[in-house]
């Protein structure tokens, strides 16, 4: 008896020297007691499963278990009470949630019924769970709750056959799992003799007092999986219906109404719809991913998710107020949003993100207000896809134990992986809580990729996505068309016109010096045949330097941590980066120009920083190469602002990447080779630039999008929407416009440096927003962040045409 002999000499039982479960385990098969009886908070049929040998034993020589548990507060108590071998794994991340009070059997049986269903349905599983029943039926075990109030007393009493063995009682922090017996540290002391009896007495009050819970758990493992026989299996019809019942009874079943105040009258129909499946998700999972495509409302379904958990939280005595993290350029938007609908809460720029170290004070701020609310809403959450770097690492822990709402239209660019790693910012166990197999995160991705597991079975789960199609298979009627109160609303056909201009008709090469030529297109295949030519040559043969580090990293490093990382994001960064300097060519000279002016800082400051032996890679670093310090704007440092920089960081923390690491002579020669060609391109431009800027119309893509405006606007006066990628084309083609138009029309543009974006929406679009005005805008220029947070009815009363331009 070599656990009790320890037990007698600690006289405690601390899961190092003396573990429960060896404990358990001796007094089950010592053939010298007769009861064991025990009183615990949780109560995990892990831990009876473990035990199963054991007990069969004891069971069969007429011993008997007596087991008390208490009501938790926690609705997971009951949900995990029927959940087969990963109660430890749950138990562990256990996050505190403040939930209603379930004391009705009949609640407490459905989350038991819904969870013994779900369990991974294996022949050992099923032969554990018939023996169970077995022992519950034969009264070997008999197991009740206490109700009355909360219960979080642990103790386990053990009962010898012959008065010559003392009786022993175990009070402490153990709960009936397998954590308690062995996975955590925990502390039980030993009564004896004199306060053995005083325990004994307590524990046969508690019994009287608790009630018998044999017969509901007994009813739930015979209905579920385990308790189908041969010839008793239910029809395909009774599955299917019984699939979609399990699905859906959230919502079937149970008020999912929602609490609004100021959006009651601007959500529609099919929106109103996903906030109702988002608040069950909420409920059930602590998150949701909104992820219907743009232009169908995710902002406005957001922003209804937070006011109904702000008015939760606030009717329920808590904190009501919400937070917002957001990309740089939609703080102002979602502040906006905020404050029109009276949602108390704060807008918090996604750039904190990597920048935990770098703007402590405003990181700080941050983390701690996020500390104390209980909503959290992300927007453009795709892109946190990468849980290696540092924004994901610090979202996700920000996140922990919030409700987390998750806003983006593209929820995955390449993998499913991505679907996932979003997930896991408010899951982030290594077990998810899906009714899916296989049941660890890395284990589904692979089967999800291998086509073992159809991925719709995580989306249901989790996913709010909704296409154009689906609204109006949902909605709508035969004719492209939905109903909005008592109005229709009808999806316009879309029709593309591709109008083609020449940059070369107004800068010939001719115009440009050979000795820039022959720097912009050395080492190029392309032969530059004019000045889109040129620039094509260019950007073909730059070597990206900055973008792929790990080329430069010396042999003996390059399989080591943290240079491995490098690896990938190298070649994906390099081919981002060159794909971004065909698109801004492509978009405006004016655009390209400004590109290659800020490049131009970056790769200086960035090659000074390595000539000072400090390489300046990884998200964090993204404002420091721009110049961007002390809030100055964005310059070329100065050695001393170089230096001082380097100073104060390598006070507060190591460098990542260590300079000694890297072949510095080869990094150094390929960052000087590309500064001399984007120096050379940002020459050859300048003459344009200058040149446009004085007479805007002989821009030749201007000039087009002039020529097709009058078109437009001669068969009748309609609203115009343009559309570009980039800040610094909209700036362009709105100064173009303007001096234009402007006594014709009204123009206005919209970037992520504007100011006042709703109102601008509602005078493009008064009727649509219910807004009266008297300074109507006609033709509205945007980038892309115009089609967050615009409700659908604003978009279909656009324009149809849409103009793409080479």
């Amino acid at each position: 008896m070599f656990a009790i002999s320890l037990l007698n000499k600690y006289g405690l039982v601390d899961n190092q020297r003396v573990k429960l479960l060896d404990v358990l385990k001796e007094i089950l098969t010592s053939q010298h007691y007769k009861q064991i009886d025990a009183a615990v908070g949780f109560l995990f049929i892990s831990g009876l499963k473990e035990l199963q040998r054991e007990l069969d034993e004891f069971f069969s020589q007429g011993g008997k278990m007596r087991i008390v548990i208490g009501n938790q507060t926690d609705r997971e108590t009951y949900e995990q009470l029927s959940m087969v071998y990963h109660s430890l794994e749950a138990l562990r991340k256990l996050k505190e949630r403040n939930q209603k009070l379930k004391s009705d059997f009949d609640e407490q049986a459905e989350d038991l019924e819904k969870n013994t269903n779900f369990m991974e349905q294996t022949e050992e599983n099923e032969k554990f769970l018939s023996k169970l029943v077995s022992w519950l039926e034969a009264g070997n075990i008999e197991i009740k709750v206490y109700v009355k109030e909360f219960m979080h007393a642990k103790a386990y009493l053990f009962y010898p056959k012959s008065e010559s063995i003392a009786p022993i009682g175990l009070v402490g922090s153990s709960n009936f799992t397998l954590a308690g017996f062995y996975g955590n540290t925990e502390l039980n002391a030993g009564l004896f003799a004199t306060h053995f009896e005083s325990l004994r007495e307590w524990y046969e009050w508690l019994w009287e007092e608790s009630e018998a819970f044999n017969p509901k758990l007994v009813e739930v493992i015979k209905r579920s999986w385990a308790g189908q026989k041969p010839g008793s299996f239910p029809s395909p019809y009774e599955v299917l219906i019984r699939g979609l019942y399990e699905l859906y009874k959230d919502i079937a079943e149970k008020d999912t109404g929602f609490l609004i105040r100021g959006l009651s009258e601007v959500l529609y129909e099919f929106q109103m719809d996903a906030v109702r499946r988002a608040i069950s998700i909420i409920n059930k999972y602590r998150g949701v991913l909104i992820s219907d495509v743009v232009g169908l409302g995710k902002s406005y379904i957001g922003l209804a998710l937070l006011e109904h958990f702000s008015l939760f939280d606030l009717l329920n005595g808590r904190n009501n107020k919400v937070a917002v993290i957001a990309p740089p350029e939609l703080v102002k938007y979602w502040e906006e949003l905020l404050r029109m609908y009276n949602i108390e809460g704060k807008v918090f720029s996604a750039g904190l993100l990597p920048r935990k170290e770098l703007s402590a004070e405003k990181y700080k701020e941050m983390q701690d207000y996020i500390k104390t609310v209980n909503t959290v809403l992300v927007d453009e959450s795709h892109h946190y896809t990468n849980p290696s770097t540092k924004s994901y690492k610090n979202l996700q822990e920000l996140l922990l134990g919030k409700r987390v709402i998750l806003l983006t239209a593209t929820p995955y660019r390449k993998q499913y992986r991505d679907i996932i790693n979003q997930i896991k910012l408010f899951i982030p166990e290594k077990k998810h809580p899906f009714p899916i197999t296989p049941q660890t995160w890395d284990e589904l991705v692979n089967a999800i990729e291998k086509g073992a597991v159809h991925p719709s079975y995580v989306l249901r789960e989790i996913m709010v996505r909704r296409t154009r199609h689906d609204i109006l298979k949902l909605y709508g009627e035969n004719d492209k068309c939905i109903k909005i109160r008592n109005k229709k609303l009808c999806f316009p056909e879309r029709k593309l016109e591709t109008i083609e201009y020449r940059i070369s008709e107004v800068y010939p090469l001719e115009k440009i010096p050979k000795e820039l030529i022959k720097t912009i297109s050395e080492h190029s295949n392309i032969e530059p045949i004019d000045i889109y030519t040129l620039f094509l040559a260019g950007i073909n043969s730059m070597r990206y330097a900055r973008f792929a580090l790990h080329e430069y990293v010396k042999p003996q490093f390059k399989d080591k941590n943290p240079y491995t990382d490098l690896s990938a994001a190298g070649k994906n960064l390099r081919g981002l980066e060159r794909i971004l300097y065909l698109k801004r060519l492509e978009s405006s000279w004016y655009s390209m120009y400004q590109t290659l002016q800020r490049d131009i800082i970056k790769t200086r400051n960035f090659l000074n920083f390595v000539k000072q032996g400090f390489i300046p890679a990884g998200e964090e670093f993204n404002e420091i190469i721009l110049g961007k310090i002390n809030g100055k704007k964005a310059h070329l440092l100065s050695d001393k602002e170089i230096e001082k920089f380097i100073s104060e960081y390598t006070r507060i923390k190591e460098p990542t990447y260590k300079a000694g690491a890297f072949n510095l002579e080869k990094l150094i020669e390929d960052l000087e080779y590309d500064l001399k060609k984007l120096e050379a391109m940002e020459q050859a431009l300048r003459p344009l630039k200058e040149r446009l800027e004085k007479s805007p119309e002989e821009d030749p893509k201007l000039s087009k999008l002039i020529e097709l405006i009058e078109k437009l606007m001669k068969k009748e006066r309609r609203k115009i929407l343009i559309f570009s990628e980039f800040e610094e084309t909209v700036q362009w083609v709105y100064r173009g416009l303007n001096e234009y138009f402007g006594k014709e029309y009204s123009i206005e543009a919209v970037s992520s440096s504007t100011k006042g974006i709703l109102d601008k929406i509602r005078r493009f679009a008064p009727k649509s927003n219910y807004y009266e005005t008297e300074n109507e805008i006609d033709i509205l220029i945007s980038t892309d962040i115009l089609s967050e947070g615009l409700n659908l009815l604003f978009l279909l009363k656009a324009s149809p045409f849409r103009a793409g331009m080479q």
